[in-house]
């Protein structure tokens, strides 16, 4: 842990490690309420301009004020690591909540227009997400509200010369689109294509294409 972010952040328990950071549940000394603290990875840190464009990136994304879209409360650097403070969802993600069960059309219905909302919302303002799947949506546990989490900022992961850096694969190939397997630009479709599949693997209880190797599923298009 570093100086800036022990003085301002009291990180109390890990939630989650991704492809693109480790998140902590925290409280905020200053502000005095809960947040998610994510430590972006150091693969991150060493590729000075994916730092600029995260940093650009969160820029955008802080004005961002939806009810399904996890709300991001800062952005900064403590030396060479970068982290993002975003709302704290306290609940799971959907890919724990239906881990082995599927939904019927109207359970998956009140899943999918919460999801619908908050794409509409950011695509009326040119973000897309890119990485939507069902380990980037929460759900509260208190409430039953459905929200989006890392909203547009998976898009600069993919920036980087690779599908994998580090050994890690960047985003989840079995929501890929087809454009975005062929590394080709992606718009509001790829978010819409992602959404499908999540529907179907809510109502099936798989995806629709699936293989050992992720990657190669990935680029199955």
């Amino acid at each position: 842990m570093t100086d800036l972010i022990a003085g301002r952040y009291e990180l109390r328990a890990r939630i989650s490690k991704g492809g693109m950071g480790t998140v902590w549940r925290a409280s905020d000394r200053r502000l005095r309420r809960d947040v998610a603290v994510k430590l972006l990875h150091s693969w991150i840190a060493e590729d000075l301009e994916l730092r600029r464009r995260f940093a650009r990136e969160a820029r955008v994304l802080a004005p961002l004020e939806h009810e399904h879209i996890v709300r991001l409360y800062d952005y900064g650097e403590d030396g060479e690591t970068p982290f993002l403070v975003m709302e704290l969802v306290e609940g799971a993600s959907l890919g724990e909540l239906a881990r082995g069960r599927t939904f019927t059309w109207e359970q998956a219905a009140e899943v999918a227009r919460p999801i619908a909302s908050a794409l509409a919302y950011a695509h009326h303002r040119g973000i897309v997400h890119r990485d939507l799947a069902p380990g980037n949506v929460l759900v509260e546990s208190a409430t039953g509200r459905v929200v989006v989490s890392d909203f547009g900022l998976a898009r600069l992961a993919r920036s980087a010369t690779s599908v994998t850096t580090q050994g890690m694969l960047l985003g989840t190939p079995e929501y890929w689109s087809p454009e975005q397997a062929r590394g080709r630009d992606s718009e509001s479709a790829t978010d819409m294509y992602a959404l499908g599949c999540l529907l179907f693997w809510l109502l099936s209880g798989r995806t629709p294409f699936e293989g050992e190797d992720r990657l190669a599923v990935g680029l199955r298009r």
